[in-house]
């Protein structure tokens, strides 16, 4: 079995749609960030499940962009594991453990994802110094930037589904002065 989706890349570039140096209000760029989730996790999902049942990258037929984008989503959530062994290695490991062990890796790299998203969002909204926290389960806050205005500012990104509504309320209420991107299921 092979991926077929490399065939459409010619006809996605064809798609209306250059990136745009328009600045936004935060409130539009924080519900463009939400709005987006939901393809996104689907599409982050398919992807890891699909690398996982192929026995992952080099033989499979994927997009060096994605490949690329889950390796670096790896190397930022799990530093150490990314050192001593490459995604697909690990993931093999985690697979022949069974699926319960695999959940929390998949949840992991889903969120880093997430985050990787965010700062290409706020960098395209005027944002500056936009920089993903070193540690990869940093407290309270995953994100620094500084705004268009020039307000330095920590966000939050959340991922999951409506049933983390009450968690993530909660820290918002510990947490006042952080901005939250959560998914549009939140």
């Amino acid at each position: 079995m092979s991926m077929k989706s490399i065939d459409l890349l010619p006809a996605l570039r064809e798609l209306p749609g250059e990136p745009s140096d328009e600045r936004k209000p935060f409130r539009e760029i924080m519900s463009e960030l939400s709005s987006s989730d939901r393809a996104l996790y689907a599409a982050e999902t398919a992807a890891a499940a699909s690398f996982a049942l192929w026995g992952i990258f080099d033989s499979a037929n994927a997009d060096d962009g994605l490949r690329d984008r889950l390796s670096e989503a790896y190397r930022l959530q799990y530093p150490g594991l990314a050192e001593d062994h490459p995604v697909h290695e690990h993931w093999s490991q985690l697979a022949q453990s069974g699926e319960t062990s695999a959940d929390g890796f998949i949840n992991g790299l889903k969120g880093k994802l997430a985050e990787l998203n965010a700062v290409e969002t706020l960098e395209r909204n005027g944002y500056s110094d936009v920089a993903i926290a070193p540690i990869p389960n940093q407290p309270v806050w995953d994100i620094s930037a500084v705004s268009p205005e020039g307000d330095s500012i920590l966000f939050q990104v959340k991922t999951g589904t409506a049933e983390r509504a009450g968690e993530i309320e909660s820290l918002m209420a510990d947490n006042p002065d952080i901005q939250y991107a959560v998914s549009s299921e939140i």
